[in-house]
């Protein structure tokens, strides 16, 4: 609604004795009327109490007959309507009426009508409308009348607190998260839902916790920040917005307390100047996905000459513990990486690593470390690796790495992808003696079977010694080998006597391929009970340089005796003190002038537990079994 010149202006612009004086005064006048419309943006030019009310039908009356009343009741108010009297027609148009306020008394008379001879309605102090809807006759022609009754339309604020969605770290952040140090949009949306206007808005906003990044555009009162609206009529809505940001996390409370509101009050007033307010308040959660730990944990083999499948790898047995080797030295060995990455976007500690034990077969030496698993920072990694060095032939596995974490009473795991498996090619050279007594008590025989339980072939030499006096019978060794599925042109063999009256066997050029036994067999007839009797020996080479030795159990009152190498020992073992051996402490054929390399390892049928050979290593090594945790 424009503004005219009140009285004053228009007094003051008569007066002046000039056409000039008169455009500069309406310049002037215009001037005020402007500034004021500018300054009244948040004010409804809608504000006349006579014109500008909308009013809202609350209902109708029952029929009124002549001279009844009946009561209704406006925004808690309650009234009396009267119908006096109707004018003289036999379809009335016109009626007499009357309406009084029961809390007050105040009483007030209105003529309404339907032909518009008269008002239809009337309003009474802005409080109520009552308008004539209808009159009707009874058979008896006495009339009645029906009126609708209105109130005054109120607003109805809501107010509305959305944040934005963004993506941190291809992280995406709901409306209802944050995350530490990132900036937040906040917008706070106004809406009139009731059914009048409102004006003279003002929102105010307390962000508490959450920094305030763009305060200065935005006005204080009483150490409150706040906005100021347009007036809004029904169905409008304004907005406005800001940024936050989310303080550090300390990353000692729990992240899933942390949550932090904002709050918002906006108050306006309405056409009679009643204030309306409405408070709402947004609350933030921590983003859990972005503050949670999340590891990557890798477990994979590689070999020196590479390979297509990180968990599988194929390598040859090696005699890497012969010849003064040590473990910088080895060609056949593999490397096991044990890796824990933080990709998150936080620090982790006091992690639990559970680790598959290696096999004993595999010679363990830490190879390269980085990181500490009890403290790795954002974007870092723990990594630890290790040489394999195989003992023997065979198929080996490592199972999963696993990693578990307690983060504020959440617990977590990660594992690696698979189990690791590094296969071992190469013989497994076994040998077994046995000393049977034949039933027809004229003395003995001792079997000796050799078997190669590994892939790839060997090329072996047998030796074994029988004591002074124990009779070894003459030919029956030869007799077993002609025996053989192999022609004794095919083999070289010696048997001798020794210095101290034993006899030593020794038979070369043995092809031992794959899962293809051999057995070799004598007599003894010793004329008295057998006490010792020593262990028979192989010594076998394969096409990849591997060699080695391996020794059979030997005997004691006729009782047989098994012995193992302790690798880490670097001894023979049995269950007794002693060990049965030659005279000299060494089988007949190393003693003599052997034109080969020296070869001082030694690989040994055994009853430890899970390893059925191991070897040994005449040399020293450097050595030492670890495990991923036992070097935290």
């Amino acid at each position: 609604m424009k503004k005219q010149p009140d009285a004053q202006q228009k007094w003051i612009l008569n007066m002046l004795p000039g056409k000039i004086f008169r455009i500069i005064l309406i310049a002037l006048i215009f001037f005020t009327i402007l500034t004021g419309i500018s300054s009244a943006d948040y004010t409804c030019p809608n504000d006349d109490l006579d014109k500008d009310i909308m009013w809202i039908k609350e209902g109708t009356t029952d029929s009124i007959n002549w001279g009844k009343t009946t009561n209704i009741s406006v925004d808690g108010t309650k009234y009396i309507i009267k119908v006096y009297d109707f004018d003289s027609k036999d379809n009335p148009t016109k009626a007499s009426v009357s309406i009084a306020n029961v809390k007050t008394g105040d009483k007030k008379n209105e003529i309404l009508a339907l032909d518009g001879s008269f008002k239809k309605y009337f309003e009474w102090n802005n409080e109520i409308k009552v308008q004539l809807k209808d009159i009707k006759t009874k058979s008896d022609k006495t009339p009645y009348a029906t009126f609708e009754y209105y109130s005054p339309g109120k607003p109805s604020l809501e107010i509305d607190i959305e944040a934005s969605s963004e993506k941190v770290d291809d992280i995406k952040i709901s409306e209802t998260e944050y995350v530490p140090e990132e900036e937040k949009k906040i917008t706070i949306t106004v809406k009139n839902n009731g059914y009048s206007w409102i004006d003279n808005l003002k929102v105010y906003f307390d962000t508490k916790e959450l920094e305030l990044k763009n305060d200065g555009h935005f006005d204080q009162e009483n150490g409150a920040y706040y906005e100021r609206l347009d007036w809004l009529a029904v169905d409008d809505e304004a907005s406005f917005n800001f940024t936050v940001q989310a303080p550090a996390w300390d990353q000692q409370s729990s992240p899933y307390a942390n949550d932090y509101s904002i709050e918002s009050i906006v108050s306006g007033y309405d056409i009679f100047s009643e204030e309306y307010t409405k408070k709402e308040n947004l609350t933030l959660q921590c983003s859990n996905k972005y503050i949670e730990p999340d590891l990557r944990v890798v477990q994979k083999l590689n070999s020196r000459l590479g390979n297509d499948d990180d968990h599988k790898v194929e390598i040859n047995t090696s005699s890497w513990f012969m010849n003064e080797k040590n473990t910088g030295d080895i060609w056949e060995y593999v490397v096991l990486e044990r890796g824990i990455y933080n990709i998150g976007n936080y620090p982790v500690s006091n992690l639990k690593v559970s680790l598959s034990d290696i096999p004993e077969e595999l010679v363990v030496t830490e190879n390269d470390s980085q990181g500490d698993p009890h403290n790795i920072a954002d974007s870092d990694a723990c990594i630890k690796s290790y040489k394999l060095m195989p003992l023997r032939y065979g198929t080996y596995n490592v199972g999963k790495m696993i990693v578990t974490m307690d983060f504020f009473g959440e617990k977590f795991e990660w594992k690696s992808s698979k189990d690791c498996q590094i296969i071992v090619h190469g013989p497994d050279i076994h040998l077994d003696k046995t000393l049977v007594k034949l039933e027809d008590a004229k003395g003995y025989e001792v079997q000796l079977n050799i078997e190669n339980k590994g892939d790839r072939a060997a090329w072996a030499n047998v030796s074994d010694t029988v004591p002074a006096g124990y009779g070894y019978v003459e030919g029956s060794l030869e007799d077993s080998i002609e025996g053989s599925d192999l022609p004794l042109s095919e083999w070289e063999y010696e048997i001798t006597d020794t210095n101290n009256n034993s006899t030593s066997f020794y038979v070369q050029g043995v092809h031992l391929p794959p899962g293809e036994p051999l057995k070799l067999t004598y007599r003894l007839s010793p004329g008295k009970t057998i006490e010792e009797l020593p262990f028979a020996q192989v010594k076998f080479h394969a096409r990849n340089n591997y060699r080695g030795k391996v020794r059979s159990a030997f005997y004691l009152s006729e009782k047989k005796v098994d012995q193992w190498w302790n690798h880490a020992e670097k001894q023979w073992e049995n269950n007794t003190d002693k060990v049965i051996n030659t005279e000299d402490g060494k089988p007949p054929e190393e003693a003599k002038n052997d034109t080969g390399s020296d070869i001082t390892s030694s690989l040994s049928n055994t009853s430890m537990p899970n390893v059925t050979a191991q070897t040994e290593a005449i040399e020293s090594t450097t050595e030492c079994s670890v495990d991923f945790i036992a070097s935290l």
